[in-house]
C-alpha cells in the first residue's frame, strides 16, 4: 500500500468516526452514540 493511499485511509477513519459532527451537535460519533 502507497504511503498516499494509507494516509488518506486514516484520515477518513477520523473525519468519519473521530471529529466532532455539526449534525451531531459538535459531538464524536462515539460521544452521541453514548448518548443516544
Amino acid at each position: 500500500m502507497s504511503p498516499f493511499l494509507s494516509s488518506y485511509i486514516k484520515w477518513i477513519n477520523v473525519y468519519n468516526h473521530e471529529r466532532p459532527h455539526d449534525s451531531l451537535n459538535d459531538m464524536t460519533p462515539a460521544e452521541f452514540k453514548q448518548v443516544a
